[in-house]
């Protein structure tokens, strides 16, 4: 394992990035990289192939899509496809867009796209047109490519983000598929993952011929930068205990995770009645809908938005202040991805849980796992009916959080 004060680098202009990279970087205000973009960056632009582990937050994307635009302009070509980036979902495939648009502002660079939810003949209409870069999700592209519309025989680098996800989303065969379509030489292949398990060992065996393994996870811990509470209540407690806290705090720009698509709608229902201007997102939720919802809560339009662990990865919401797990998540990735879309580029963040009596062994095998106690807080007027040890020292020590006498939702 290196060690973290190696890779204290005060500036991206250290990584050898061109100056037009540079410039655009810093028109987004980044100061100094990360520990895993000073880690795979040099090594992308050395061509070698990576299995990075690193968790939500760390500046992933940036670690490769800045190097892989860094190649393509040397390469003096545009509008030859050389590389290709596999996501699991339409909302990541956006994001990543985004991220490259700002990132290569002031060089000539065209992305596309291959989504589900996009008319199939405009994104073959720019393909046809000349690309370098394609961003998708796996089950379209093939079926692109099955047609025999698009050829990637061109392709030299292949990133596979969130493979975790990618695995548990059932898309390893696409993946392997897709793999064996690229150019068969010198090409390069980039995985990056949030966890380390044997199925993620497996795949990197499968696809990657002598990776150089990153795993930044030691050193890339959140804990510091997100203060995690646990608000101990009642199942029919949790709406007015929702809105109670997000109005009695005056909180803004609040992203809520709920478990089920029906229970996403109820809790907007409820927050808009309270007056908290709120929106969905959600698997049933078309994906304009999505992105439209998406650009009001960044714009502040409304106040907070309400969604299933559909956006827990790979959505970079800037500066999100506040996340709370309406429902407490049920494993510990999905509440590590769902906490980590605040707190990104080292802005700190506040992590709150509603924890009913069910929830009460996973919280503490979660705590386990985290080494950590997350911070208990008892708001007055919805105390849990059932007083578990944690409710009953805080009781004891009188250390109540709020007042509940008066309910103002501004």
């Amino acid at each position: 394992m290196f060690n973290f004060k190696d890779l204290v680098i005060k500036n991206f202009d250290l990584l050898n990035l061109s100056p037009n990279i540079i410039s655009a970087i810093y028109d987004l205000d980044y100061k100094i990289p990360t520990p895993i973009q000073v880690k795979v960056i040099p090594l992308i632009l050395q061509k070698k192939s990576i299995l990075a582990i690193s968790k939500s937050g760390s500046g992933k994307t940036g670690s490769f899509c800045l190097p892989i635009l860094e190649n393509h302009y040397k390469k003096k070509e545009t509008n030859i496809l050389r590389t290709i980036i596999l996501v699991p979902t339409r909302q990541l495939a956006v994001q990543i867009s985004k991220n490259i648009k700002l990132y290569s502002k002031y060089i000539d660079i065209n992305t596309l796209n291959i989504i589900g939810g996009l008319n199939s003949k405009i994104q073959l209409n720019k393909f046809k047109k000349g690309v370098d870069i394609i961003i998708a999700t796996p089950g379209r592209l093939l079926d692109l490519v099955d047609n025999q519309n698009i050829k990637i025989s061109s392709v030299k680098t292949l990133v596979i983000d969130e493979a975790d996800m990618m695995l548990d989303s059932g898309f390893i065969n696409d993946i392997n598929k897709i793999s064996k379509l690229i150019s068969k030489k010198e090409n390069q292949i980039l995985m990056f993952s949030a966890t380390f398990s044997q199925n993620i060992k497996v795949l990197a065996k499968q696809l990657l011929n002598k990776p150089v393994v990153i795993d930044i996870r030691d050193i890339t811990k959140f804990e510091n930068m997100i203060e995690q509470k646990v608000i101990y209540s009642d199942n029919n407690l949790k709406k007015e205990l929702l809105s109670y806290y997000i109005g009695a705090n005056n909180l803004h720009k609040v992203l809520v995770f709920v478990n089920t698509k029906n229970d996403v709608d109820q809790v907007v229902a409820n927050l808009n009645l309270d007056g908290l201007r709120s929106l969905a997102i959600h698997g049933d939720i078309s994906h304009t809908s999505r992105q439209k919802a998406l650009g009001k809560f960044e714009a502040g339009d409304i106040r907070v938005l309400v969604c299933t662990s559909i956006v827990s990865r790979g959505i970079d919401i800037h500066k999100l202040p506040y996340v709370i797990n309406y429902d407490f998540p049920n494993d510990i990735e999905d509440y590590i991805h769902r906490i980590g879309r605040t707190s990104r580029a080292s802005n700190k963040g506040e992590a709150i849980s509603i924890v009913c009596n069910e929830d009460k062994i996973r919280l503490k095998d979660f705590e386990k796992n985290l080494k950590l106690t997350l911070k208990n807080v008892i708001v007055e007027g919805f105390e849990p009916t059932i007083k578990n040890k944690e409710f009953l020292k805080l009781n004891k020590n009188k250390n109540k959080y709020f007042n509940n006498k008066s309910k103002q939702y501004r």
